[in-house]
């Protein structure tokens, strides 16, 4: 009967269940059956002292838990009664959201309901108002021709047509039943209705009205009389149009052809403009056809003023002009374009847009407006080369040299020259933009031309120089030739002269001043002429730009939103559509430069090496008469014996150099203050021109000229100081290069005398071209070793063979069977 305190206190434990049983045990008298050793006071009273006692122990313990449990809760009271006072109006809230959503819901219910009644009633209504019509026309079959009639009195033309064309023969219950239309009057009706609308649709044109407009054409295409639309609308704006033309003709002065042309085209441009509101109103199949078909007939009401201001235009003999008359043309038929065009270029379309504007043939717009300009687009080239002619050129013409004033010749020349090209290049420009690709190259030519003019007004100047040199100008270029001549007698005294001469001073003044003018015009042509080969290869790519040939997206792009230009730059050469032009630009892209362009540059060059070897014509001038008197000199071939007292022959070991050899070994002494004072004029006449770009000087341009024109031998010296010192070296090397080539013309075979006056005449020449520091040229060196073998009695080729060698061998060799020699 015992139990724990843990086993009491669990909260499984059954205190009710524990006392039966204890009670149970006491019935069925288990309990007496203990041993006695268990208690002597063993019995039922002892028993129920023990059941009493756990009997207390037990309420004694309920009574501690109770008051624990209450301990344990007291302090938590205040928070229980606000959980419970938070816990109703929770549920008061829920109540009232509860009754809301009831009420949505019944209104929900009462909107469909509603909803459900109005489309009773709408469905009701329908069915009402086809039973009143059907009525209507039931009740038309008595009267409809007056009802027909009524109708159209009344404007109800729409109803009427309806009327005709639901109660027509056929239509009826009883076809051929009295008040019912035949074949012909429903025609008549008809046609009656449709003229009337037409009538309609041209008032409402007129007005500019294109509500109504909208409303007629819809009625009219309904009926399947679309056509009516187009050709009512293209009647009538047309008619209007020109109209209005006429009148601002006769305000503007245009009539006459003395008003502003633009105002005009800009009255053309308001009446597109109105003409594509109301196309895009009414309802067309072809509204871009009928837009271009509206501007024809404006550009051909316009049309005498187009021509008479490109008269006008061309009456100022001024390309610029005509070129800004096209100009302004082309940016308004731009405008004018746009504005007839309904369709928009919209992403991704830029490809089927090029493409159709490849495809498109040239509007007829088009051709009626730039037609009086395409002829003399085609011929702008011829006009523009007129025009420089006239100017600038003119200008360089009526410029000549005063007596003895050569440097202000060269200034004016100079900046003359400069100004034909500028002119050509300002041309070139306007060419490039405005003449047809496929004639670009004969308009390069053309433009070439003035430069060619510029070329033979220096030949000409040139000409005047070698004239007074008594040298042809052919002969300049040649210094070998020259040097070869059999006589110098041919030449003027400024040739031979010194430079302190008065006579050669100015003619070399005057050759210095070519030269510098010749090569300024080979400067000029270069620099324009590349600008045309520059100008060629962009040519492509310009194309491109305005979709012709090989174009990418953007180029298609640009293209399709700016056609008029495409357009017009196809119908100006002379193409049907677009495409062929694209195929023309890739002929292009694939063609060479224009050859006109190389033929003035090789006119230039050739002048101004012929210019620069006309100086150095005259720098080697005093040279050319001791030069060409060798070969007839008598000392070659004569016999001198010097005898003494006694009558024999004593050898002559020495002479003096020739009267030649120190004629030439004088002016070799003279040469480098000239050159000095050459180059300081060229320098001086450089200064004046002020020329935008560096000129070599005048030295190089004169080995260049050498060199080009083939003169062996003529190498520079790149161990001289200064340019002067170089063309002083250059000048010695080919004064020596000349005294071989005449020694060569003299007869062979020498005397004795002859070899012995050669051998000093070559030191002598040699020892001044030493004096200056000159290397020796290699046909004097190869005259040199011939002497040196000639005097060694050395007769072994052990030299290398050559022509020179061999005359000079020839030449050199002693006579057999002569004694005294």
């Amino acid at each position: 009967m015992d139990i724990s305190l843990d086993a009491f206190s669990s909260p499984q434990f059954d205190a009710k269940g524990w006392i039966n049983q204890q009670f149970a045990a006491l019935d069925t008298g288990d309990v007496f059956d203990a041993p006695a050793e268990e208690g002597a006071g063993a019995g039922p009273e002892s028993l129920a002292q023990r059941l009493a006692t756990q009997l207390h122990f037990l309420a004694t313990n309920a009574q501690q838990n109770s008051d624990r449990i209450k301990a344990r809760f007291r302090h938590q009271a205040a928070q229980i009664a606000r959980d419970i006072a938070a816990l109703g109006r929770l549920v008061q809230v829920t109540r009232q959201r509860m009754a809301a959503v009831a009420d949505a819901v019944e209104a929900q219910q009462a909107s469909a309901l509603a909803v459900r009644v109005l489309v009773d009633i709408g469905t009701v209504k329908h069915r009402v108002e086809g039973a009143v019509s059907a009525l209507d026309y039931l009740r038309s079959y008595t009267n409809l021709p007056e009802k027909i009639s009524a109708l159209m009195a009344d404007g109800e033309l729409a109803r009427a047509w309806e009327l005709v064309d639901a109660m027509g023969p056929g239509m009826c219950p009883a076809a051929g039943a009295p008040g019912a239309l035949g074949v012909d009057e429903a025609q008549s009706y008809g046609a009656k209705i449709q003229a009337a609308v037409a009538a309609e649709l041209c008032r409402a044109a007129a007005a500019d009205d294109t509500e109504a407009a909208a409303r007629a054409s819809r009625l009219l295409v309904e009926h399947g009389r679309g056509d009516v639309v187009e050709t009512e609308v293209l009647r009538l704006r047309s008619e209007h149009g020109s109209e209005q033309l006429r009148q601002a003709m006769s305000e503007e002065g245009l009539s006459t052809g003395t008003g502003d042309l633009r105002a005009i085209l800009g009255a053309v441009l308001a009446l597109v403009v109105a003409d594509r509101a109301l196309v895009e109103a009414v309802d067309v199949p072809s509204p871009d056809a009928l837009l271009e078909d509206l501007l024809s007939c404006y550009t051909e009401s316009i049309l005498p003023c187009v021509r008479r201001a490109v008269a006008h235009a061309q009456h100022d003999a001024d390309p610029r002009s005509v070129l800004d008359l096209h100009q302004a043309l082309a940016g308004l038929y731009g405008e004018l374009l746009s504005a007839a065009t309904t369709s928009t270029l919209s992403v991704g379309d830029s490809s089927a847009a090029a493409q159709g504007l490849m495809d498109r043939p040239i509007p007829r717009s088009l051709r009626l407006l730039f037609g009086p300009l395409a002829g003399y687009i085609g011929g702008l080239a011829d006009h523009e080369a007129d025009q420089i002619r006239k100017g600038s050129l003119q200008r360089l013409r009526a410029i000549e040299a005063e007596s003895g004033r050569i440097e202000p010749f060269v200034r004016d020349a100079s900046r003359a020259i400069a100004g034909v090209f500028e002119d050509i290049e300002q041309a070139l420009d306007r060419i490039f933009e405005f003449v047809p690709p496929s004639r670009l190259g004969d308009a390069v030519a053309a433009i070439a031309a003035p430069a060619l003019d510029v070329g033979s007004y220096l030949h000409d100047k040139l000409a005047d120089a070698s004239k007074s040199m008594g040298v042809p100008v052919a002969d300049l270029t040649g210094f070998s030739r020259l040097c070869g001549l059999e006589d110098a007698g041919g030449f003027t005294d400024a040739v031979h002269q010194p430079l302190t001469s008065e006579g050669k001073l100015g003619t070399v003044s005057s050759c210095i001043g070519l030269s510098l003018l010749c090569h300024v015009f080979e400067r000029c042509s270069a620099a324009t002429f590349a600008s045309i080969d520059r100008r060629w290869r962009g040519l492509a790519e310009s194309l491109a730009r305005m979709g012709f040939g090989a174009a990418d997206d953007g180029a298609t792009t640009a293209a399709a939103a700016e056609p008029a230009k495409a357009l017009i730059v196809a119908f100006m050469d002379a193409r049907s559509t677009g495409a062929e032009m694209s195929a023309a630009a890739a002929r292009l892209a694939a063609a060479p430069p224009p050859s006109g362009a190389s033929k003035v540059g090789k006119e230039a060059a050739r002048l101004s090496k012929t210019a620069a070897s006309a100086v150095f014509f005259l720098v080697t001038g005093a040279f050319r008469a001791p030069l060409c008197r060798i070969p007839a000199n008598d000392a070659w071939h004569a016999v001198h014996e010097s005898r003494s007292s006694m009558n024999i022959v004593v050898p002559q070991f020495s002479c003096s150099p020739s009267e030649e050899a120190v004629d030439i070994g004088e002016k070799m002494h003279i040469l480098l203050p000239e050159l000095e004072q050459v180059e300081m004029m060229h320098a001086q006449y450089v200064r004046g021109i002020e020329f935008p770009a560096d000129i070599p000087p005048l030295h190089t341009r004169m080995l260049e000229s050498l060199v080009d024109g083939g003169c062996s031998g003529v190498v520079p010296d790149s161990s001289a100081s200064s340019p002067v010192l170089e063309m002083l070296l250059l000048v010695l090397r080919t004064v020596q290069q000349g005294f071989v080539d005449q020694v060569c013309r003299i007869a062979p075979p020498l005397s004795s005398h002859g070899r012995q006056q050669l051998a000093s005449d070559v030191e002598y020449i040699a020892s001044v071209a030493s004096s200056f520091g000159s290397s020796t040229a290699a046909e004097f060196e190869v005259l040199q070793q011939v002497i040196a073998e000639q005097d060694r009695g050395d007769h072994a080729d052990q030299l290398p063979a050559s022509e020179t060698r061999d005359k000079l061998r020839l030449l050199l060799q002693p006579p057999h069977g002569r004694s005294g020699q």
